[in-house]
Order: C-alpha cells, then sequence, then structure tokens
C-alpha cells in the first residue's frame, strides 16, 4: 500500500509539473571508433521527476544495405535503478524484433528493430529541452566503415506490416518516456566529421586555444547549431542558438584532452575545429 501511494504520488507530481513532449532520433558516425552513435534529442519539455525520467517501451529501427549485418556495441544510457541518479549499469538495448533480410518490397535493405530492456526499471538522468544524450552504439558491415545508406527506419516511407516480405512485422519509430504518449518526432543522420579537412574552410576563431575554465568561439556568419565533442564522440556540449558573434563556453568540467567544435549556417554547411585543454 505504501509503495501505491509513493507511485502515485510521482506521477501526479510528474503530470502537474511537466514532462518531455517530443524527441528525435540522431545518428552520428564516430570517426575514431568506426561506429555509429545512436542518440536521443529532447525536442521540447524536461523530465526532473523519478516517472518523468523513465524508460518505457521504445523502438529504434534501423535499416541498412542488404547483407550489412548490424552489431551493437556498448549501451550508455538509461541506467537501471537511477531513481535517485545513482544508477551505474546501462539498460541493454537489443536487437528484440528479429531482423528482416532483402524484403519483396525493398530488397536493397535489411530492417532491424533495437528496444530497451525494462526489467529492472531504467531511468535517465535528468532532461531538458536541448538535451542530446547518447544511448547506444552499433557497427553496420564487416569492414565498420561510414556508409552514407545505413540510416533509421522512416515511419510512413518505408515498408509498413502488410507489405511484401515483412513478415507483419512493424518497425516503426516510437519513443515513450515515464508515460504512454508517443514522443517520437523524426529522425536526423550524420557523416563522419573529424576534422577541419572534411568541411568547409571555418572563419571561426578561437581562443584561448589551449585552453581552461572557458573558451570564446567568434563566429563571423550566422550559425544554427554548436556541439562539442572528444575524440571518443562524447559529447560535452550542444546548443541551438541565435545569431551572435561571440560564444563564451564553460569548459571547467571538461576533462585534460582534445576536443572538436563543430558547428552549423543556417543553410545546412558544417564548420570544425580542433582545441586542447592541456
Amino acid at each position: 500500500m505504501r509503495f501505491s501511494l509513493l507511485f502515485l504520488f510521482y506521477f501526479l507530481i510528474g503530470n502537474v509539473f511537466g514532462q518531455v513532449t517530443g524527441v528525435d532520433y540522431v545518428m552520428k558516425y564516430n570517426c575514431e571508433t568506426n561506429r555509429y552513435d545512436v542518440y536521443i534529442e529532447v525536442l521540447d519539455g524536461s523530465a526532473t521527476t523519478i516517472l518523468q525520467r523513465a524508460q518505457f517501451n521504445s523502438q529504434i529501427s534501423l535499416v541498412v544495405p542488404t547483407g550489412e549485418t548490424v552489431v551493437l556495441h556498448e549501451s550508455y544510457l538509461p541506467l537501471q535503478n537511477n531513481q535517485f541518479y545513482d544508477g551505474t549499469t546501462p539498460a541493454n538495448w537489443v536487437a528484440g524484433n528479429n531482423p528482416v533480410i532483402a524484403p519483396s518490397a525493398q530488397p536493397e535493405n535489411d530492417f532491424y528493430g533495437i528496444t530497451p530492456t525494462l526489467t529492472p526499471t531504467a531511468f535517465y538522468n535528468d532532461l531538458v529541452t536541448g538535451d542530446l544524450v547518447r544511448i547506444f552504439s552499433f557497427t553496420a558491415g564487416e569492414t565498420e566503415q561510414y556508409d552514407e545508406n545505413v540510416r533509421f527506419f522512416r515511419n510512413n516511407e518505408d515498408p509498413g506490416t502488410n507489405a511484401p516480405g515483412m513478415g507483419g512485422k512493424s518497425f516503426a519509430n516510437g519513443f515513450t518516456l515515464g508515460g504512454a504518449i508517443q514522443l517520437y518526432e523524426g529522425n536526423r543522420e550524420e557523416s563522419c566529421i573529424t576534422s577541419i579537412d572534411n568541411v568547409l574552410e571555418s572563419a571561426m576563431k578561437i581562443y584561448p586555444n589551449p585552453f581552461q575554465d572557458q573558451f570564446i568561439m567568434e563566429i563571423p556568419e550566422e550559425a544554427s547549431d554548436i556541439i562539442i565533442t572528444d575524440v571518443k564522440g562524447e559529447l560535452y556540449y550542444s546548443a541551438k542558438i541565435q545569431y551572435n558573434r561571440f560564444h563564451v563556453i564553460n569548459s571547467s568540467d571538461f576533462p585534460s584532452g582534445v576536443y572538436f567544435v563543430k558547428y552549423s549556417d543556417v543553410n545546412g554547411n558544417y564548420y570544425n575545429d580542433k582545441i586542447i585543454k592541456p
């Protein structure tokens, strides 16, 4: 009875004070590890109570060229028994929906459905609008190299349950968090970028470099997104921005190492620079 009342309390609190209301799936190829990292991006809302942060039924479906076997390598989030932010063991993301290989409706592709284990219950840390949260990584094919044809399933475009060769299986993407309301909205895939050689010439200035507790980004053109990762692809900063020539980044929590700073302009062009914290 006590547990039921406690659960009801958190349920009511969660509904009064908000909830994440939309997420996108984001795929980034990590050129250092030769793996695809999969993220959720919080589009709107927040999750700060126990119930709001709980992982519910979800599916992230991958589409690869026929014959390129998907292998899951590491799960990152959510964390099992993380109600009070002390969880350490990630919930496993698994290929729970047996793959469909070269269906007659789309014989050039194989389809994999990836789902989280729900027992024991797993929880994210606090989430707010704009957060980009890495949840698992995978490879596709024996060479484990970047392939622009590796992507997320596209709801209402790729073959549905009743399409020829799909065997009645649904690979529709869906994500629920803290309840049964569907939060998934769309996909985004990003290609392999590790240095300025891979992108357009940048007029961005970053100083000081090397840096310590903060650094300044001077961007002469209008930008829409800033992302900072380390050499392993771990995300340290992400923001959607309005035009502002100078951006001060607090880096006091950055460990010593090499980082890549990437920003995109309003036309979708990407620019990269490398910075170092001694």
